[in-house]
């Protein structure tokens, strides 16, 4: 990913708190000389100082050729995007759009049965604790839960290279970020987050 020096992401628990909050990610690899992407969630852990991603697909994706020969991927994820109008600095200028993105390189490993159970477990009670009347894996049928691990694949990639960009209108001027900061704020909910995040630069 092409990286300014000024709109470069170096606090990478910034980096994780981005991951985190919008981990529907998108995984790129290579299959048979093709690019290949899969739109899926993604459980980020600390595991020995190393970033580790958690995820699972279809066991019919033609991306499980990428796991089962342990090959590099690209996992993308994107926080919160806004169209900036030139219209709001006091200088003329061109119009851009303002994002926050992580890229995270490394190899897939499948993992095995055990655990494929535990990740399917954590997921699923992770975002079900968020309904009121949620379903939990212990609750599920032995016959689904079967018929689940026939179905999917799930895997890990312990991240090798992060790269983490905040393109938040740090190269302005005071008068023109705080008057795009302004502007975002009268915006829908995703320009209403990017003036967040810039905000949080002057802190």
């Amino acid at each position: 990913m092409y990286i300014p020096n000024y709109f470069r992401q170096e606090d990478l628990q910034e980096a994780a708190t981005l991951v985190k909050k919008n981990e529907f990610g998108t995984l790129v690899a290579s299959v048979s000389g093709n690019l290949q992407a899969v739109h899926i969630p993604f459980m980020l852990k600390e595991e020995n100082s190393e970033w580790v991603l958690y995820a699972h697909f279809s066991a019919a994706n033609s991306l499980i050729n990428v796991l089962e020969k342990n090959e590099e991927a690209l996992v993308i994820f994107q926080g919160g995007h806004a169209y900036v109008s030139s219209s709001w600095y006091k200088h003329v200028s061109v119009p851009t759009w303002n994002y926050s993105a992580v890229h995270c390189y490394g190899k897939l490993e499948k993992l095995n049965k055990e655990a494929t159970i535990e990740l399917l477990q954590q997921t699923m009670n992770h975002y079900e604790a968020m309904q009121q009347n949620g379903m939990q894996w212990e609750t599920l049928s032995e016959k689904l839960k079967e018929n689940l691990m026939k179905e999917m694949v799930a895997f890990k990639m312990v991240v090798k290279k992060i790269e983490a960009k905040a393109k938040l209108s740090q190269n302005k001027s005071e008068e023109d970020f705080h008057s795009v900061v302004n502007h975002l704020q009268q915006g829908d909910t995703q320009a209403q987050t990017v003036a967040n995040d810039m905000k949080k630069l002057k802190l």
